[in-house]
């Protein structure tokens, strides 16, 4: 693999998934920009159409359980789950680093726990992306923080709250925080598109289309926006509707079962359409009106919002 190409320093990257979002997004694009100085080895923690994406500048793909530290395994029982799988990835990754001659060390996302452990044993450096913010439990956020803080050589943070955030660790160097913000490809988002997603489900024209893109979790407010659609059909408006475009995490099903069920009991069958999270989103935005991004917690960096802004949407 990784020993094959001579002349350029071996990197592992490691990810939690194989998904399209915005952290999927950003890991791409890292691999992608460093493929030219460097040998990628990656590893994730799962398949998905993240691979394809990735094998335009690697061939080296390995998928393997990484033990990721998932907001749902905030309780003792996850604890201790999370730990066990833990423990299993560290061992192979260490073994991962000597067999390649790794140089370097890249864990995306502070779920993605084990890399800096597999580091630290092999004496290789490590740099640790963080796209999260955790406030609560408060224990288990200032616990992650610490542990970026203790463990990374050099930590890039994507944007200013999620440095702030690393920084209420109990202990650490936090000038070894840089803040890096996303970045979209402007001109993808803002091309007129001939086909839009209107099209796709028959939406006239005259119909106000609201977009929700992304992924559905629990603070990411798509809850609380059917409660604000339902107040604007009783206020006598009705010529809307909301398109939910997203796919929970694996294990997170109930969340959009849950979504499905309350459009149900607020009478919006009529105006809300769910559709799964899709590559060509340039679509999805050329055909939306207006953009909502209600999170309900702290947005590290919401890549959809940039998008949405390179779209020209309000």
């Amino acid at each position: 693999m990784c020993n094959a190409v001579k002349k350029k320093p071996c990197v592992l990257f490691l990810h939690q998934g194989g998904e399209l979002y915005g952290s999927d997004l950003v890991f791409s694009h890292v691999v992608s920009a460093l493929a030219q100085d460097v040998n990628p080895v990656i590893v994730l923690d799962n398949h998905g159409p993240l691979v394809d994406r990735l094998k335009t500048s690697t061939q080296n793909i390995i998928i393997h359980p990484l033990g990721v530290l998932r907001r749902k395994y905030f309780n003792p029982a996850g604890m201790l789950k999370c730990a066990l799988e833990i423990s299993r990835a560290v061992p192979f990754l260490t073994r991962l680093i000597k067999q390649e001659n790794i140089a370097l060390v890249y864990s995306n996302t502070i779920g993605v726990i084990p890399g800096a452990f597999a580091a630290k044993l092999t004496k290789k450096p490590h740099i640790w992306h963080v796209h999260e913010i955790i406030q609560e439990p408060r224990f288990v956020g200032k616990t992650l923080a610490t542990l970026v803080l203790t463990t990374s050589d050099k930590i890039v943070g994507v944007s200013n709250a999620v440095a702030n955030f690393l920084k209420t660790g109990f202990f650490g160097d936090s000038n070894r925080i840089q803040v890096v913000y996303n970045a979209v490809a402007v001109e993808k988002f803002s091309k007129p598109n001939a086909e839009t997603i209107r099209d796709e489900l028959g939406i006239p024209q005259d119909c106000i289309l609201i977009g929700l893109i992304g992924r559905i979790h629990f603070w990411k407010g798509q809850d609380f926006f059917l409660n604000v659609a339902s107040a604007i059909k009783r206020s006598g408006f009705s010529q809307f509707k909301v398109l939910i475009a997203g796919s929970t995490y694996s294990g997170y099903e109930w969340l959009l079962q849950d979504l499905q069920k309350k459009v149900v009991t607020l009478g919006l069958q009529e105006n809300v359409i769910f559709c799964s999270y899709r590559q060509d989103v340039e679509k999805l935005y050329a055909g939306i009106d207006i953009l909502v991004v209600p999170s309900t917690q702290p947005e590290p960096f919401s890549l959809v919002a940039l998008e949405g802004m390179a779209a020209g949407k309000p």
